[in-house]
């Protein structure tokens, strides 16, 4: 058991000492991350099958270079089409957390480890499981003003590290309480 648990803080450590805790990676201008780019990487980090190409992209403003894993996405309840409308436009981190939230096996969670940020009460009902989720599991740990910010676009240096973590949740999946895969 105290084994498990210092593989889980080695596996964690990198990730939790890198944390999203600078205004620095406030995104803005070029350095956001448009909703069809964010869901790409996503795809890619969980590896799930993705579908031929397809001749023409399924919405209006999307890149054909998507599209694929936009379906993807869809088919394996990651986003719904509703959410994909525009898929041109930049993600926030409320987006972010909740398409990725969604390859998670719903677990019991404490709303209540958000009540130490002070802008807990801008998350949307539908993404507070996932906030309480990713907070509990120390993969999201707020910026050093305790705020989220999950109106907040997400920057390139957000995204990356957001998939980082879910990277090294994969690896470690097995020995986290709080969160487990279902893809």
């Amino acid at each position: 058991m105290i084994k498990k648990k210092i593989l889980v803080l080695l596996l964690i450590l990198p990730f939790m000492l890198s944390a999203t805790s600078s205004d620095a990676l406030a995104g803005s201008g070029e350095r956001v991350v448009q909703k069809q780019e964010y869901i790409q990487n996503l795809v890619k980090c969980l590896e799930l099958d993705v579908p031929p190409s397809v001749m023409k992209p399924p919405f209006v403003g999307m890149d054909p270079d998507f599209a694929p894993y936009i379906k993807a996405a869809v088919r394996d309840g990651l986003i719904t089409e509703r959410e994909i409308l525009k898929p041109e436009e930049t993600i926030t981190r409320q987006e972010a957390l909740i398409f990725m939230g969604r390859a998670f096996v719903e677990k019991p969670y404490d709303a209540g480890v958000l009540d130490n940020f002070k802008d807990a009460h801008k998350i949307d009902d539908e993404a507070i499981p996932f906030f309480a989720r990713a907070v509990s599991a120390g993969f999201l740990v707020g910026y050093p003003d305790y705020t989220l910010r999950p109106e907040q676009s997400l920057s390139r240096e957000e995204k990356g590290l957001f998939l980082e973590r879910l990277f090294y949740l994969r690896q470690a999946q097995e020995i986290v309480d709080c969160i487990t895969l279902r893809l």
